[in-house]
């Protein structure tokens, strides 16, 4: 998943089943989860249903939020995401003929898949060896829970693509090692370390042109192109204001200010100001657009008070934040919370 596609992406309801059923199993109520994500029972439970990539992050949020550093519990999650779990993506990755030529899919088609991780290659002389992680774009808030889960995703992503146990050499995560580990250990088989600069997923052979088990260049020219037609079906809105937008969004309140906005989006606050200008905007009109999405959100989903709703977003004077979102919407807060549910 990437945050900035969200909004026009649709995901099989599969990954919010799992998580659903591990809340259940660890005797959480799957629909407080639900409600917490404005998802309905149905969105949840029904076979086949299909989400927006922003509820499946909303879902993601919900979890997190009720089973807090409950670190196993995110892994053995993991551990569920078959590859037939993800859809025309998942059958993609299964039919490919190679181990590269799956990879190529996952980095191709990385809209189509539940994770917020970015994976890359690890090569050594120019070999395949290895499945890097990194964490850096997700929400600081999901970011531990994203790279456990992916220890259990990517691993059970490599032994499905392999039928069988990967010849995985070692695993590697740059996070402090935890408490009781000796839950991975026991899962995952396989030498596992804590604390490196860099997560990874490594072997020794040279595995990159080996035959997959289930691969099938027919099957794959078939599947790569439904994955194709989906991201091509979107209509994504990748444009530098757009951008900017994104990153103010998943700040969750703490917004950035100028200068950090410009480090974030790679660019100095000169070059930030003139770009968000020639799409006639400004640092005040995107923290305007971010607060605003915020405020509605709020108001519609949790019992705040207004005056809590201007806390969180920053204002000092409730009266500051009614005055702007009347300027924003053209009625006050409190209009807007009792107004129908499509405004």
């Amino acid at each position: 998943m990437r945050l900035e596609t969200l909004s026009q992406i649709h995901f099989p309801n599969i990954s919010v089943r799992i998580m659903a059923s591990v809340l259940d199993e660890n005797g959480i109520d799957p629909t407080r989860a639900a409600l917490l994500a404005g998802l309905s029972q149905q969105d949840v439970e029904a076979p086949n249903r299909a989400i927006t990539g922003q509820q499946e992050l909303d879902f993601q949020r919900a979890f997190v939020e009720l089973t807090p550093g409950a670190r196993n519990i995110w892994f053995q999650a993991g551990l569920r995401y078959r590859l037939l779990a993800y859809g025309p993506f998942g059958f993609a990755m299964m039919t490919a003929r190679t181990l590269r030529r799956a990879l190529e899919f996952s980095g191709l088609f990385r809209d189509l898949h539940f994770s917020l991780m970015t994976h890359g290659a690890l090569l050594k002389d120019g070999r395949l060896r290895g499945i890097t992680m990194d964490a850096a774009l997700a929400p600081e808030s999901l970011r531990e829970f994203s790279i456990y889960r992916d220890l259990g995703a990517v691993t059970t992503m490599l032994n499905d693509l392999w039928q069988g146990p990967f010849p995985f050499t070692q695993i590697a995560l740059a996070l402090p090692e935890p408490p009781a580990r000796a839950a991975f250990d026991h899962a995952l088989q396989t030498p596992l370390r804590f604390g490196a600069s860099q997560s990874a997923w490594m072997w020794a052979d040279d595995l990159e042109d080996v035959l997959l088990p289930m691969g099938n260049a027919v099957c794959e020219e078939a599947y790569e192109r439904q994955c194709r037609d989906i991201v091509a079906s979107c209509k994504f809105d990748t444009s530098f204001a757009q951008s900017c937008l994104e990153i103010q969004l998943r700040s969750g309140g703490a917004y950035l200010t100028s200068e950090q906005l410009a480090a974030a989006m790679h660019v100095s606050e000169r070059t930030l100001q003139r770009r968000l200008h020639a799409d006639g905007l400004s640092y005040r009109a995107i923290l305007d657009k971010a607060r605003f999405s915020h405020a509605r959100e709020l108001l519609r989903k949790t019992a705040l008070t207004v005056e809590q709703v201007a806390a969180t977003l920053g204002y000092s004077e409730p009266a500051a934040f009614t005055h702007a979102f009347a300027r924003w919407s053209g009625e006050s807060p409190t209009a807007f919370r009792r107004s129908p549910i499509d405004n």
